[in-house]
């Protein structure tokens, strides 16, 4: 390793360090206080954290003292076991790992997510150099390290500290598959891409956006038989990630459930009365739910009845209101993107998500400048002559997830490197064209 990689790598590290340190002292200074959480059932729930956080950290306990992955707040409120199929299982298996060992605490949880996050600078670097050099890639990594709308997941307990860096390693192991079209390559795009969607469900798509494209049309210049050798590993290693939780859930549910009955609830709850009105249109609303399952006797049965009947109810409202369901759609869109009722959304976000607005609203505003710089970065690289598909696939995923779902803005969690890799190119472009300038006037002519 030549003296550059060492310095870089050390650099790297660096940077790792200074987001686990940072992610630390959040979780101890502002997320280890006990709240009192009030239920529409009229229970007092007390916990540091909520929403999904509470759900996956709570079946991580469950998982790993054998109970299998049960909705909590039914077996724990009401004694109803009930099979879940929330969101995908790796950020769950991940904790249960921690809670075999003894680390059980929402607080343990939290911090052993640190961990994780941690490896996002190093996530950004390698992408980052692998698209435009080690500058780039360390200009990455320092804004994967402390971006705000970054480093905060791990203090929520959310699956976005381990979507994040797998989108970015999508990405990366894409452009590997690019500059170096091997079969090797192209199983570690299938596997990471596989790893990203047992995160996020949505990240499935990628192989439709990215991984097909990528090898079928982009390296034409193979043979089919090449061609066809590495989309079969990139099929067989996404394959191996992903097919077990499928079968697994289709061995436990009465109704078809594949990755996840994520979309089911999020179509109810983002297409209701409510959530098209005008003051709040684009956004969700948790009672839509409740109020869609209510008389059913569906509630803490099979979950994926309750989850066809919601989908059923959404699809229905959305079939009834065809004129308002676009402008919906729209508003969901403009509102994670930052172009619709940006203020409100902060709100909302510190409101639902329960994260501080002084951690949330930093988030927002700069993301503005961010993709600013983002888009000049990638119109750099096109000049360039370099693809960015592979980038702009994850924006793709994205916003079809945000159309067809919720509109959150940590949902946007798979543009983070996106951004980051783009501003980053702008940035070291704009610095490398100011000291050409510089040099060119300090030796003209007096």
């Amino acid at each position: 390793m030549s003296a550059v990689d060492r310095r870089w790598w050390m650099v790297i590290a660096v940077f790792c360090v200074g987001m686990f340190v940072l992610e630390v002292f959040y979780i101890l200074e502002y997320r280890s206080e006990i709240q009192n959480y009030v239920l529409p059932t009229g229970h007092v729930y007390r916990s540091r954290i909520w929403g999904d956080g509470l759900v996956y950290s709570s079946q991580a306990n469950y998982l790993a003292s054998g109970e299998g992955l049960v909705a909590p707040l039914p077996l724990e409120l009401f004694g109803v076991v009930q099979q879940s199929a929330d969101h995908p299982p790796l950020y769950t298996l991940y904790l249960a790992a921690w809670s075999l060992v003894g680390v059980k605490s929402q607080v343990g949880h939290m911090l052993v997510t640190a961990v994780a996050s941690s490896l996002t600078p190093l996530t950004f670097g390698l992408l980052g150099r692998q698209v435009a050099g080690r500058t780039v890639g360390l200009v990455a990594a320092f804004f994967g390290a402390f971006l705000p709308s970054i480093w905060g997941f791990a203090g929520l307990a959310l699956a976005e500290a381990l979507t994040i860096p797998l989108a970015a390693m999508a990405a990366y192991t894409a452009y590997r598959t690019l500059d170096r079209p091997t079969v090797a390559n192209a199983a570690l795009l299938g596997l990471f891409t596989g790893l990203a969607a047992q995160a996020r469900a949505e990240l499935s798509a990628y192989v439709l956006f990215a991984v097909i494209p990528l090898i079928v049309i982009v390296l034409r210049d193979r043979s089919w038989r090449q061609r066809l050798t590495m989309l079969a590993a990139a099929g067989v290693a996404c394959a191996a990630v992903v097919l077990p939780w499928v079968g697994y859930n289709l061995s436990r549910f009465e109704e078809p459930v594949l990755m996840s009955i994520g979309l089911d609830y999020s179509v109810a709850q983002g297409n209701c009365d409510e959530s098209y009105s005008d003051e709040y249109i684009g956004y969700y609303w948790l009672a839509c739910m409740g109020d869609a399952l209510e008389g059913t006797g569906l509630t803490y049965v099979d979950q994926s009845l309750g989850a066809a009947h919601l989908r059923e109810t959404g699809v229905d409202y959305i079939k009834t209101h065809r004129g308002r369901a676009v402008t919906a759609v729209a508003a969901r869109i403009g509102r994670v993107v930052g172009v619709f009722h940006p203020l409100q959304q902060a709100r909302l976000t510190s409101l639902i998500d329960g994260q501080e607005p002084w951690l949330t609203n930093p988030g927002v505003l700069l993301w503005y400048p961010m993709v600013a710089l983002a888009a000049v970065g990638h119109v750099i690289l096109r000049r360039r002559g370099r693809a960015v598909f592979p980038l702009l696939a994850l924006i793709a995923v994205t916003l079809l997830a945000v159309a067809m779902s919720l509109a959150v803005l940590r949902y946007r969690a798979p543009i983070e490197p996106v951004v980051a890799v783009g501003a980053s190119v702008a940035l070291v472009s704009g610095g490398r064209w100011l000291a050409e300038a510089w040099r060119d006037s300090s030796t003209a002519p007096q």
